[in-house]
């Protein structure tokens, strides 16, 4: 397991409300290698050991990709309502530092204050799949404090190639050997949960306790990934019954 500074608590983030306590924060943490060179449209594989500790503070760069051009801000109105397009400047502003190496997720722990309900860890856990296109997008443009705070649970946002990079269908049929063969966007999410599953012990999370969810195209790879055959025994549907 790769150590992560943990020795100031990450990043205590204060929340805007007198009923939330503080959440840690981490940032900017390796699922897998970075996907360049010989890496490049085959299946992610585990990330490189580093030296010493890591500091999780900043996020990581996001995937390569085309998000809105909405430059001119007459000819963006005409074509999506005003509320639209205020969430779409603040979601663009973290989408500019792009990079090839950009398989990482952030971290949102429930803080331990006295407004925790007497809940101590191991936390459930949510890993949220981004959503907006198949094209763009970034886990770093979601905020999970208010979500692990209110809710209790470890919040975990995370970027997957997109476009070309994610879901590019390179052969007819899958290369068992080399893992290529496309749906690399889903295989990143996989090697994601693996993380997950391995490692979220460490951060005070339950690995046999973990939901995954998403909106939009986020949610149409999740129920992807229950289709998808390196899934089985990893995810499970659970239905309810509403009366």
């Amino acid at each position: 397991m790769h150590s992560i500074d943990r020795s100031r608590r990450a990043l205590p983030q204060e929340l805007n409300s007198r009923h939330l306590d503080p959440v840690e924060v981490f940032r900017g943490i390796p699922y897998a290698a970075a996907p360049v060179g010989d890496l490049r449209f085959r299946a992610p594989i585990s990330p490189i050991p580093w030296n010493g500790v890591k500091l999780a503070d900043t996020f990581g760069t996001v995937c390569p990709q085309n998000y809105p051009d909405i430059t001119n801000d007459t000819a963006a109105l005409l074509q999506m309502p005003l509320g639209r397009y205020q969430q779409l400047k603040k979601m663009i502003a973290s989408l500019t530092n792009q990079s090839e190496e950009c398989l990482f997720l952030n971290l949102y722990i429930p803080g331990s204050g006295k407004g925790s309900r007497g809940l101590e860890a191991p936390y459930a856990v949510m890993v949220y799949v981004h959503g907006e296109s198949f094209e763009w997008g970034s886990g770093n443009m979601y905020d999970g404090s208010v979500l692990a705070s209110a809710g209790h649970v470890i919040v975990i946002t995370l970027n997957y190639r997109l476009g070309i990079l994610g879901f590019l269908r390179t052969r007819p049929f899958p290369d068992r050997t080399s893992g290529s063969g496309g749906n690399l966007a889903l295989k990143d999410i996989t090697m994601a949960l693996r993380w997950v599953r391995e490692n979220i012990g460490a951060f005070g999370g339950d690995p046999t306790r973990v939901t995954i969810m998403g909106h939009d195209t986020g949610a149409a790879l999740v129920n992807l990934l229950l289709l998808a055959p390196y899934s089985k025994g990893r995810i499970k549907c659970r239905r309810r019954n509403y009366r």
